[in-house]
């Protein structure tokens, strides 16, 4: 693990509204469900998973109000990670993650929701109610109330 920040680290091929929205460039950004290109498996794990290189996501409202659910497949291994938008802040539960799901993958998530979650509050913004469509989940800013 390096010590640069995770959100420095991005991959190349991250769709650029993504990008931008994470950047703080950006207010609004869309996670699109299907093939996630820019998550590569690492290769040691692509053989146990029947050899697919990148993971496929659907994304569903959740029973309430800014609440999802991240469906995450690999191959024949699958995770259901409930997801919120609470006080502003992103959070997503990785207890849900499968007992084979290396713990760097937890730690990364994690690692990813402290540093988002403090990068929004850093430039005065804070995480709106989701939306939902068939494309994926649409993710807004908004000002913190000063």
């Amino acid at each position: 693990m390096t010590s640069e920040p995770f959100l420095e680290q991005l991959p190349a091929n991250l769709p650029e509204d993504l990008r931008a929205f994470l950047g703080c460039r950006a207010d609004r950004a869309t996670i699109r469900n299907g093939p996630v290109t820019w998550v590569d498996i690492p290769p040691s794990a692509r053989a146990m998973l029947g050899g697919v290189t990148n993971p496929d996501l659907a994304i569903t409202p959740g029973p309430a109000a800014g609440l999802a659910l991240l469906h995450v497949k690999a191959g024949w291994l699958s995770a259901r990670l409930p997801a919120a938008v609470a006080d502003g802040r992103l959070r997503i539960d990785t207890s849900k993650l499968p007992f084979l799901a290396p713990k760097s993958v937890r730690a990364d998530i994690e690692r990813f929701v402290v540093e988002l979650n403090a990068r929004l509050a850093a430039n005065g913004k804070a995480l709106g109610e989701p939306s939902f469509g068939p494309e994926g989940m649409t993710l807004t800013k908004v000002d913190i109330p000063r």
